[in-house]
């Protein structure tokens, strides 16, 4: 191997003894604090030994390879609104982020011109129910989850992406049975919805000034993060500018792509097992 001399042996000897996935597995573990060195270069030699590539690693090729470790898609609910929506579409223009803004209708039918607007920058509109009071698997009325998901469709209209985006609201951000009734899911499978839940949920609403730290701790627990924040007037989103930075900083890249575990329903098919939503009870 010509030119073998130039690289540090037992870095080479750890970039090829140890799996990609373990690799990442250890610096998931250890990040935000500093990697071994030994870490660094073997992971910066994996890569160039895959290229064909012998030269000694510098270390901003060290810093990239765990920025694709942590992979961020923003979300909005609760929007429009007059004054905040603005301001999140101006953050996410200077840094060139594309989300899902999940609009309530009752905010919609008089705001709709926010949701050409974030539509026109390349962001999509998705369905976050008609007046967000009562969660859908809370709910008895015959009709009432038709009407809150249909109504809103409507009112969104060719705003709406192809893959017809929903997002059921529960108490605090939770993952249970106040999600879904069994009447949304018929409307959710006949109307070819995509559901949409999240993994990561910072509160922002209830710690408008505290929830960047905790938005970060979520986003770099895993891999992949669909995070929920919220474009209304309490002040959080003051914070959105900051915390884009520092996820950046410390390697997340972001897009507008949702991770496969957090649809259940996509296109009206019923893909993973919802019981966990669904409220059943009659």
């Amino acid at each position: 191997m010509a030119g073998i001399q130039t690289i540090d042996r037992q870095y080479l000897t750890v970039a090829r003894s140890m799996r990609a996935s373990r690799l990442q597995t250890i610096a998931r573990v250890l990040l935000p604090a500093a990697l071994p060195t030994v870490l660094y270069r073997a992971l910066a030699l994996r890569d160039a030994l895959r290229r064909g590539g012998l030269t000694p690693p510098r270390r901003g090729d060290d810093v990239q390879e765990h920025r694709s470790m942590t992979q961020i898609t923003l979300s909005f609910d609760n929007g429009p609104d007059p004054d905040v929506t603005p301001q999140v579409l101006e953050i996410l223009r200077r840094h060139d982020i594309r989300t899902t803004f999940f609009v309530l209708g009752d905010k919609l039918r008089e705001r709709r011109y926010l949701c050409e607007r974030a539509h026109g920058e390349g962001h999509a509109i998705g369905n976050h129910t008609d007046n967000h009071l009562v969660p859908l698997g809370m709910s008895r009325a015959a009709g009432t989850s038709t009407f809150e998901i249909a109504r809103t469709q409507e009112l969104i209209g060719d705003l709406a992406h192809e893959r017809k985006f929903f997002r059921p609201f529960g108490g605090g951000g939770l993952l249970d049975k106040r999600l879904l009734n069994p009447e949304a899911v018929e409307v959710l499978v006949r109307g070819g919805f995509t559901c949409v839940l999240w993994n990561a949920i910072p509160e922002d609403w209830a710690r408008p000034e505290e929830w960047v730290e905790r938005a970060l701790q979520q986003c770099f627990s895993q891999p992949e993060t669909l995070i929920v924040l919220h474009d209304i007037a309490t002040g959080a989103m003051n914070k959105l500018d900051r915390f884009l930075t520092l996820a950046k900083d410390r390697g997340a890249s972001f897009t507008q792509e949702f991770p496969a575990s957090c649809i259940p329903i996509e296109r009206g098919e019923i893909l993973r097992p919802i019981d966990t939503y669904l409220n059943s009870a009659d």
